[in-house]
């Protein structure tokens, strides 16, 4: 109940970004997980794992963004 929730709110990505002026909740949402990608150095290649990675949201469109290989892992059996 409570993931399905949150989907609603927060789409995949749950968690919350710095927006700017302008700047829809979504488009926050990705820059932050895109700035996160340069930040770490991602890029095809790059091999990552995502620990508690819930639903997968920030995971495949971080994945999508650099072209990284991230697997995910989550004890919540709803969310797999």
């Amino acid at each position: 109940l409570v993931t399905d929730f949150y989907e609603y709110g927060w789409c995949q990505s749950f968690h919350f970004a710095p927006r700017y002026k302008n700047e829809t909740f979504l488009e926050s949402i990705k820059r932050a997980e895109y700035h996160l990608c340069s930040r770490l150095g991602m890029r095809p290649g790059v091999r990552a794992l995502d620990v508690g990675c819930g639903v997968g949201g920030p995971m495949r469109n971080m994945a999508a963004f650099s072209g990284a290989s991230i697997e995910g892992s989550t004890i919540n059996e709803y969310q797999v």
